[in-house]
Order: structure tokens, then C-alpha cells, then sequence
């Protein structure tokens, strides 16, 4: 009974982790993946911290590995080691271009400028960027809207039908 009661707890407190998941992190998948990101993706949610250190652009569970892959930008070997001694041995790290607080700010400035041909929006962890969907018929407007104000930070997608905000 007792050994009942722990997997009751642990369950709970799981499910109390879980339901905290930002809004603004996308779920990983395998659109447009670089070369550095091929098969990396695994379609399982990761609940992200509220923050990272400015020099870290994110986490992704890696499926060949079984071990989380964090993205550093410019990774110097000092620099790994304060890493793991920080988040642990058992993890890989990937260099990235932006940092995750960097692509939250990018997030939060097309927030605030959005209206109501914006349909989705959030961080995609596992490519490094912000991505926004819009329906086609929006789509040249809004790249050149924020392409030019924020280069390849941001990605475009058309989305169809009635999309799900995450």
C-alpha cells in the first residue's frame, strides 16, 4: 500500500510539472531540420525551465543518444565543463547561433505587434528560432515585416484550417 501511495505521489507531481509547460515552447518536429538537427527530434513534449543562462539557446531530448541535448551558443571547452558541472554529466551539447532569452524577446516583440492573422507563435527549441504561422495569404507581408527587422531568427509557416495555439 505504502509502495502504491509513492507512485500516487510521484504521478502527481508529474502531471503538476507538466501542466506548467510555457505556452510560447513548441513541441519538436521534422520540418525544414538542418543537417546539425537531422533525427535528433523525437515527438514527446520536454518541459522547459523559465529561463536559461544567456548562453544557452534551448533542450531536446536526442532519440540516438537517449540523452538531453543542450544548445550552447559558441561552445568553448571552459565552458562545457561549467555546463555540466551545472545540468549534469550524461549530456551532450550542440552549438547554436541565438540564445534562448534572445529568440523569448524576438517572441514577445511579435506578441505585442501581432493581430489576428497571426495564428500561431512560440520558440522552436530544436531549431533555434522563433516560428509564426499565418495563413498563406498573409505569408509575404509578415516575412517582410520581420524578416528584415529580425534576419533568420524568425521562421515562417503557413498554417490551415483552424489552427491550436500551444
Amino acid at each position: 500500500m505504502k509502495r502504491l501511495k509513492g507512485y500516487w505521489t510521484i504521478l502527481a507531481i508529474f502531471v503538476l510539472t507538466i501542466t506548467g509547460v510555457s505556452s510560447s515552447t513548441l513541441i519538436c518536429n521534422e520540418r525544414n531540420l538542418s543537417p546539425d538537427f537531422k533525427n535528433k527530434q523525437v515527438p514527446i513534449q520536454y518541459v522547459q525551465p523559465i529561463e536559461y543562462p544567456d548562453d544557452v539557446g534551448g533542450a531536446y531530448y536526442d532519440n540516438k543518444t537517449n540523452e538531453l541535448c543542450y544548445l550552447v551558443v559558441n561552445p568553448t571547452p571552459d565552458r562545457i565543463k561549467e555546463l555540466r558541472v551545472q545540468y549534469g554529466e550524461n549530456i551532450e551539447f550542440t552549438p547554436c547561433k541565438y540564445s534562448y532569452n534572445e529568440l523569448m524577446k524576438v517572441f514577445n516583440e511579435i506578441y505585442l505587434q501581432s493581430d489576428s492573422n497571426i495564428r500561431t507563435a512560440g520558440v522552436d527549441l530544436c531549431m533555434n528560432r522563433v516560428v509564426v504561422g499565418v495563413y498563406e495569404n498573409h505569408l509575404a507581408y509578415y516575412r517582410a515585416k520581420f524578416e528584415e527587422q529580425y534576419g533568420d531568427k524568425v521562421y515562417f509557416e503557413k498554417v490551415t484550417g483552424v489552427p491550436t495555439l500551444l
